[in-house]
Parts: structure tokens; sequence; C-alpha cells
């Protein structure tokens, strides 16, 4: 009796410490995740506050070598024209980019079709080339008129 309750003891013992050490993994790895969510946020804050300031600093600048307020007014609007046409160009080079993609597949597909045309021709041909072919095969569905 002492030997089989001394078993049960020792497996109830794995057991738990089976099930704490998965509770223990599954904590972990919560919180390890937990920690790499903070660690991107960190780094979108720092990325955002690093183009402010670099944005900050070309105001600065810009106010800095102005003689006049039309001047820096100027200076701004032609910046702004040229990211304007950053933008354009850029959406122009990807409309650009989708046609390609259209066209080549316009192209694949018509290669196979003309390759499917192709197969049926010589299909067809060595179809009517057989040595035992016949009229009615010849001419196909077509009724001949008597």
């Amino acid at each position: 009796r002492s030997m089989a309750a001394e078993e049960r003891r020792h497996r109830r013992i794995a057991a738990e410490e089976l099930r704490l050490m998965i509770w223990n993994r599954k904590c972990m790895a919560r919180e390890e995740r937990r920690q790499r969510a903070r660690h991107r946020l960190e780094k979108l804050c720092e990325q955002r506050t690093r183009r402010r300031m670099a944005s900050e600093d070309v105001l600065s600048r810009v106010w800095q070598s102005c003689k006049s307020p039309a001047e820096c007014m100027a200076f701004i609007v032609r910046q702004m024209l040229a990211e304007w046409q950053r933008l354009e160009d850029r959406v122009r080079s990807r409309e650009r980019h989708q046609q390609d993609i259209l066209a080549k597949a316009a192209a694949v597909a018509l290669r196979k079709q003309k390759h499917e045309q192709r197969l049926a021709r010589e299909k067809r041909w060595k179809q009517l080339n057989r040595r035992d072919v016949t009229m009615d095969e010849i001419l196909g569905n077509r009724k001949r008129t008597s």
C-alpha cells in the first residue's frame, strides 16, 4: 500500500511540475510578445520624432536664410511643388508598371492561344492524312447534296 501511495504522490508531483512548466512557458511567451510590441512602438515613435525634427531643421534654415517672408513662402511653395511632382512621377511609374504587367499577360495568353490553335491544326492534319480516312471524315458533319 505505501508503495502505491508513494507512486501516486510522485505522479501527482510530476503532473504539477509539468503544469507549472507549461504555465511558465505561456507567461514567458506572452511577456516576450508584449516586449516586442513595445519595442516596435518605440521605434515608430523615434522615427516619427526624427522626421519631425528634420522637418523643423529645414524650416528653421529656410526662415534664417530668407530675406523676406515672401521669399520664404516662395521657397516653401517650390518645395511643395517638387514633392507633388515626385508623387505624380511615382503614380505614373506605378501605372506604367501595371500596364506592362497587363501587356505581358496578354502576350502570354495570345502565345498560348496560338500554340493551342497550331496543335489543333496539326491534330486535324494527322487525322485527315491517315491511310484509312473516309470521305465522310474529310467532309466532317456537312450534309452532302445528292
